[in-house]
């Protein structure tokens, strides 16, 4: 089973019908998805079926998306008990939950009718109807009552109150309470949801509503409702603790809740810091872990303690990643940086966080849009994650240099480039040796002139022209001449090489200057051109 994260594996077999170990094949299967569909639970069914491990049997996927949205269940003025009625639906459907129901139109026929007819049994024939009904602003319920039409709540007037204004409570109960059909049960729901979580936040976990009646107004076809308010005492917060086992260590979860104790109980942060746990263990792995905060009130201390009770569900681990839109060089790169890697601890939150700090830190220039996609596997509760990396459209068909004129090339989803910074790479040890010369230095041509033999007078100085180094597509320019006065070798020197490295190195062209002193070892061309020609300075030739 897939998809599925409000209804169990075994809520949703039952209302496929199907068995382990029983006949089945694609008619089988085939009922099975219509059933599902057919309850108003999933907006989408697939299947696939395969042979089992040793040829024996079909092992079948079932691909579920729950329909939303979904609400709580509440009955109101059925004439017979809450609890009957929940028994008989739960008898009837086995997705059936007070917490949830999908509030589609197939859906609440089907429970009114089921409703409906139980009530028949016990003698009431009044039609009922289901409503999604709002309890605050944002909190919402199905209410299944009778279909009668009801008085509407034109005014709503509040008595016994001072710490809280008359203002203050007319504005919680407006944007719920005005126009609602009016019954004495649904507008307790209304004061509950809406009302005491104002008291709650000033400490009043005590307040109470003694009386609602409901009056008649002449001049609109509503009733008019009064509200008796009883305050009570203000409480502090006492010892919150967490109760029973935990799969993560209760003192940082209580760390994490940063509940105040000795301060007024106020219950908004009360429950944020449950929340808090919750998404703490969440982090952990149990995606499906719930958290409750049970009150223990003490009336002599005018105290309120929290039991803290965490039922945290099956641990989820990492499964593969899958890195889209990157080459080579970038899936190394991100894969080295991915902490949360295959067998470890699945954290929900870690993808996207991920993506964000990729995106934050530069990694990558010209970073279009990115996201994370995860598929849970309920069955072996591992989770792949796939990572899309995109290019933005300002790269398109242009090179986006890196840091320092260096940069990885990455492909997007799309095709367009992405860069990867050099100072993202991995640091490495590195070892410093003697620099070996690229290749050896090869005189692609000369420029030279004739000897002095043959060139110079008497008193003509000597040319004192000298070979430099040069890079190694270019030609060494050198005279020909006696080397009067020029230099030896020198000390290191630095060479600009087309190798895009830029080293340091004793003579990498071997000498800065070459050069032998008054003489040449060797007789070289111009020279021997010139041979039958004597030197009139100084007689060297023998």
């Amino acid at each position: 089973m897939e998809g599925n994260r409000i209804f169990t594996r075994d809520q949703v077999l039952a209302v496929a019908g199907l068995k382990i170990g029983q006949l089945a094949g694609k008619p089988e299967f085939d009922a099975a998805h219509d059933r599902l569909v057919a309850s108003g639970a999933f907006e989408r069914v697939d299947y696939k079926f395969e042979p089992g491990p040793d040829k024996l049997g079909f092992v079948a996927t079932f691909q579920v998306t729950e329909t939303q949205p979904m609400f709580p269940v509440q009955f109101e003025d059925l004439g017979v008990p809450a609890k009957e009625i929940e028994g008989v639906l739960a008898a009837k459907d086995p997705l059936f939950s007070t917490a949830n129901l999908p509030a589609t139109k197939n859906v609440l026929d089907r429970y009114t009718a089921w409703i409906q007819e139980y009530l028949g049994t016990k003698g009431i024939t009044e039609k009922m109807a289901g409503r999604v009904t709002a309890l605050t602003t944002d909190k919402f319920a199905i209410v299944f009552r009778p279909a009668r039409g009801l008085p509407a709540v034109a005014q709503v007037t509040f008595t016994g109150n001072q710490v809280v204004p008359q203002s203050a409570l007319r504005e919680a109960v407006h944007g719920v309470a005005m126009g609602a059909p009016f019954t004495d049960a649904g507008f307790r729901e209304i004061l509950d949801n809406a009302v005491r979580p104002v008291y709650e936040q000033r400490g009043r976990v005590r307040v109470a509503f003694p009386e609602i009646r409901a009056e008649p107004v002449k001049d609109v076809e509503g009733v008019h409702v009064f509200v008796k308010v009883d305050e009570g005492a203000s409480y502090e917060l006492g010892k919150v603790e967490i109760a029973g086992p935990s799969p993560v260590d209760p003192a940082a979860l209580l760390k994490a809740g940063d509940f105040k104790t000795g301060d007024v109980a106020n219950f908004d942060r009360v429950n944020d810091g449950l929340e808090r746990i919750r998404k703490a263990v969440w982090r952990s792995g149990y995606l499906q872990v719930k958290v409750t905060g049970e009150r223990k009130i003490d009336d002599e201390k005018k105290t309120v303690g929290v039991a803290v009770h965490i039922v945290p569900g099956t641990q989820y681990l990492t499964g593969k990643l899958t890195l889209v839109g990157l080459d080579l060089n970038g899936e190394a790169e991100i894969k080295r940086i991915w902490t949360m890697k295959e067998g470890k601890v699945f954290n929900p939150e870690y993808p996207d966080h991920f993506l964000e700090r990729v995106r934050s830190d530069g990694l990558f220039d010209g970073l279009g849009k990115t996201k994370a996609d995860v598929k849970v596997n309920e069955a072996t509760h591992v989770v792949d994650v796939t990572l899309t990396f995109g290019a933005d459209a300002g790269t398109k068909g242009r090179s986006v240099a890196g840091a320092a004129g260096f940069s990885a090339t990455l492909r997007g989803a799309s095709g367009d480039r992405l860069r990867i910074h050099p100072h993202d790479f991995p640091m490495v040890a590195i070892g410093v040796v003697e620099a070996p010369a690229v290749h050896e230095p090869v005189i692609l041509w000369v420029l030279g002139v004739l000897s002095a033999g043959g060139d110079r007078l008497v008193d003509h100085l000597v040319d004192l022209r000298a070979a430099v180094a040069r890079k190694r597509k270019e030609a060494l320019r050198v005279s020909v001449g006696i080397a009067d006065l020029l230099l030896g070798e020198r000390l290191e020197v630095r060479f600009g090489e087309k190798h895009h490295v830029r080293l340091t190195a004793d003579d990498h062209a071997r000498c800065f200057v070459v050069s032998e002193l008054w003489i040449e070892r060797e007789t070289e061309l111009a020279e021997e051109v010139h041979r039958p020609l004597q030197i009139l300075h100084g007689q060297v030739d023998k």
